[in-house]
């Protein structure tokens, strides 16, 4: 066979390996330079809260407001903004039930959000109870005829859950708590005291007394960041 031919040929299959190598590493880059634009705009559209939030930039916040805990709730919140989509927070609640008179709740909570203003608050809460027990004073006094009061006092521990939306405008915001519940795990023994005529005539600790879950609905609120 003729060198020349040789050549000729050897040198053809260089030349289309070179042109198929440099289409192929062509093809790679784009198709590597595309998928790295996809991720990118799958991050930002991930993360709505921290590109488009006014929490950008806050550090605490403060709030204050009222709903329904098994009764009518006026309440206060102290947070700290670990980053603009997760907060850390305090609370503080004072209720009014028909049951067991006044309550008293503290809890510590983890506020995650999940775009621009939607959020679930996951805490854990005590609450402490005393106070009269209305319902069962209007039918032990219906019956005897007597002027009886039972005062009851106990507490309870458990979880918290909420879904809520939070609306801000530079440091201020508006927010509600639409529906959440709390579930106690652990209650105490209570204390009943009966009162006739104003004496104390009966005192006793009961482990009878348990703790149901309980909803916590249309919590509304205003506060301030900064």
């Amino acid at each position: 066979m003729d060198s020349k031919f040789v050549s000729r040929r050897l040198a053809r299959t260089n030349a289309v390996r070179s042109f198929f190598g440099a289409a192929l590493v062509a093809v790679w880059g784009f198709g590597a330079n595309a998928v790295a634009q996809e991720q990118q705009q799958q991050q930002q559209d991930k993360k709505p809260a921290v590109i488009e939030s006014d929490r950008v930039g806050r550090v605490f916040s403060l709030d204050g407001g009222f709903g329904f805990s098994n009764g009518l709730a006026q309440f206060a919140t102290v947070g700290v903004l670990v980053t603009p989509d997760w907060a850390i927070e305090g609370y503080y609640e004072q209720a009014t039930t028909f049951f067991f008179g006044r309550s008293i709740t503290r809890a510590l909570r983890s506020k995650n959000y999940w775009n621009k203003t939607l959020y679930t608050n996951v805490g854990l809460m005590h609450r402490r109870v005393e106070g009269e027990n209305k319902f069962l004073d209007m039918l032990t006094t219906a019956f005897t005829g007597k002027d009886t009061h039972y005062q009851v006092m106990f507490w309870d521990i458990g979880p918290e859950i909420t879904v809520g939306n939070r609306w801000q405008w530079s440091a201020f915001y508006m927010g509600c708590d639409w529906v959440g519940v709390y579930w106690p795990l652990y209650t105490s023994s209570a204390r009943i005291t009966e009162f006739e005529g104003g004496s104390i005539v009966d005192q006793k600790n009961t482990d009878e007394l348990k703790s149901d879950p309980s909803a916590r609905l249309l919590r509304l609120y205003l506060g301030f960041t900064f």
